[in-house]
C-alpha cells in the first residue's frame, strides 16, 4: 500500500514538473535545450517514470489482491529503486532549467 501511494504521489508531482516547464518553454535557453535535442531524452525518462509508477502501483494492487508473494515483493523493492533514480534525474533537470532561467533572466 505504501508502494501505491508513493507511486501516485509522484506521478502527480511528475505532472506539476511537467507543468512547470511549459510554464518556462518559451524561454530562450528552454527553446535551445529542445532544439539541442536534450528535451527528448528528458521525455524518454519521464515516459519511463510515469510507466514505472503506474506499473509500480498495479503491482501494488496486485500484492494486496493475492497476499505475500516473494518474488512480487522482491520485484516492487527493484522498481521502486528504479523509479526512485528517475525521479532524482528527472528533479536535476527541472531544477536546473528553472534555475538558469530564473538566475539568468532572458
Amino acid at each position: 500500500l505504501i508502494a501505491g501511494t508513493f507511486a501516485f504521489t509522484m506521478m502527480g508531482f511528475l505532472v506539476t514538473s511537467m507543468t512547470i516547464l511549459f510554464s518556462i518553454g518559451s524561454s530562450r535557453r528552454f527553446i535551445n535545450y529542445r532544439e539541442s535535442g536534450r528535451l527528448e531524452s528528458f521525455m524518454l525518462i519521464y515516459k519511463s517514470a510515469v510507466i514505472s509508477m503506474f506499473v509500480i502501483f498495479f503491482m501494488a494492487i496486485l500484492l494486496l489482491a493475492k497476499g505475500i508473494a516473494p518474488w512480487l515483493i522482491d520485484l516492487l523493492g527493484m522498481m521502486l529503486v528504479n523509479s526512485f533514480v528517475q525521479l532524482i534525474f528527472l528533479n536535476v533537470i527541472v531544477y536546473n532549467l528553472i534555475h538558469v532561467n530564473v538566475v539568468k533572466k532572458d
